[in-house]
């Protein structure tokens, strides 16, 4: 766009523009962070549900059930589970602070109240329960 003395003036796209693709990231941020915390919740009930299995062998004949059943050997740990939660924590609150940073710029921007509020108390909410499965249940 030229104006009268010939210089050239860029179009601002708005604060408006900018406070949505701030709220997209950052609840894309979230997701994805809750998403890798409930995959550690997962393979943590799954490691541990594993732990114990007892399995059917219909090749051995004793007894008068003509099948042996077998306790497996496995080893149930929740370090993946933990790791997980731990990365997911980390995303979520990279986020969150990313938001907070961002929106910190826009005057008309309200991310930063209920959006913050929210993501930290579903993040705290999501890793106790992360915790929870991973330690209380292998004790």
């Amino acid at each position: 766009m030229a104006i009268g003395n010939g210089s050239v003036v860029e179009r601002y796209p708005g604060p408006s523009d900018s406070g949505k693709k701030i709220t997209r990231r950052y609840i894309i941020g979230l997701v994805i962070g809750l998403t890798i915390i409930m995959i550690g919740i997962f393979a943590n009930v799954f490691g541990l549900a594993l732990a114990g299995v007892e399995v059917i062998d219909p090749g051995a004949r004793t007894g008068d059930m003509g099948v042996a059943v077998r306790e497996t050997d496995t080893d149930a740990s929740p370090i993946l589970g933990v790791a997980l939660i731990l990365i997911g924590g980390m995303i979520n609150l990279g986020a969150i602070y990313r938001g907070n940073r961002e929106s910190s710029n826009l005057q008309e921007h309200k991310l930063r109240t209920r959006s913050i509020a929210m993501g930290l108390i579903v993040t705290i909410l999501f890793m106790v329960i992360g915790v929870y499965s991973s330690f209380v249940l292998f004790q």
